[in-house]
Parts: structure tokens; C-alpha cells; sequence
């Protein structure tokens, strides 16, 4: 069921209903605190709509889960580029890569 559903956020995502996936990853959030793959999204979605603080708390969480996801790094490392943190955004970049 979980799997369906953050499938079911994913194309909510990319049909630019963030606000709609957002609430379906919160709720799998809510039933299974330590879900990576829904930290993942939700900071993609953050990302997407530019609430780029939330976006980065999301993100770390699932690295606290992680430390090794290279998507969590990656989104990390490109949240950092779009609020103009280069150096930040390169660190997370590199680990995203060495992984």
C-alpha cells in the first residue's frame, strides 16, 4: 500500500498537483515516520513550489534515516544551488555522485 502511494504522489508531482502529493506523503509520514522514499518526494515537492527551507528539513531527515541515499543528496545539493549556497550545493553534489 505505501508503494502505492507514494506512486500515486509521484504522478501527482509531476503533473504539478504538489499540494495533493505533499498531503499523501505527510500521511505516510504519519503511519511510517522513518519511510525515506517519502522524504524524498516530499522534499521534491518542496522543491518544485520553491518552499526550499522545508525542502532541506525533509531532505536531511531522510539522510538522518540514510546517509547514503544519493537522491536525498542530490535533491539536497540542488535545493543549495537554487538559494544561491554553491559551495553546500557541490559538497552534496559530490557524495550524490561518489554514491
Amino acid at each position: 500500500m505505501k508503494s502505492e502511494q507514494i506512486l500515486q504522489a509521484e504522478k501527482l508531482k509531476l503533473s504539478g498537483e504538489h499540494k495533493q502529493a505533499i498531503a499523501i506523503l505527510e500521511q505516510i509520514i504519519i503511519d511510517d515516520l522513518y519511510c525515506i522514499q517519502a522524504y524524498e518526494e516530499l522534499g521534491d515537492n518542496y522543491l518544485s513550489i520553491r518552499e526550499f527551507d522545508k525542502a532541506i528539513k525533509a531532505l536531511k531527515f531522510a539522510l538522518r534515516i540514510d546517509p547514503i541515499s544519493a537522491n536525498a543528496h542530490y535533491l539536497l545539493g540542488f535545493t543549495y544551488s537554487c538559494q544561491n549556497k554553491f559551495e553546500d550545493s557541490i559538497k552534496e553534489l559530490e557524495v550524490a555522485d561518489k554514491i
